[in-house]
């Protein structure tokens, strides 16, 4: 074999190995109203920066903070509103901040 033909049949097996590739992956729809977590932990910080009262969260997560019961009040943050770890923390070290 001279050298083109081995290099026309190493790009032809990479081309095809890419389109098998791609065709053998499900597609995944995603509706515009559906948003992902991420996007709602940011929409969640955003309410909070503008103004969301503490008291707005309900009296569990009230007296999780005033206790001082920060994990407590993250995992209710969590709970309540669906978001990540790093964002219900970022909130309730907030909260927190205003009570005191």
């Amino acid at each position: 074999m001279s050298d083109f033909q081995i290099y026309a049949s190493i790009a032809m097996a990479f081309i095809i190995g890419f389109a098998l590739g791609r065709s053998g992956r499900p597609k995944i729809e995603i509706s515009q109203h559906e948003i992902t977590q991420e996007e709602q932990a940011k929409l969640n910080l955003r309410k909070e920066r503008y103004g969301d009262a503490v008291e707005d969260h309900g009296d569990e997560l009230l007296s999780a903070l005033r206790s001082g019961q920060k994990l407590l009040a993250i995992k209710i943050y969590r709970e309540q509103h669906n978001t990540s770890l790093k964002a219900a923390k970022i909130a309730v070290e907030r909260m927190i901040k205003k009570i005191k």
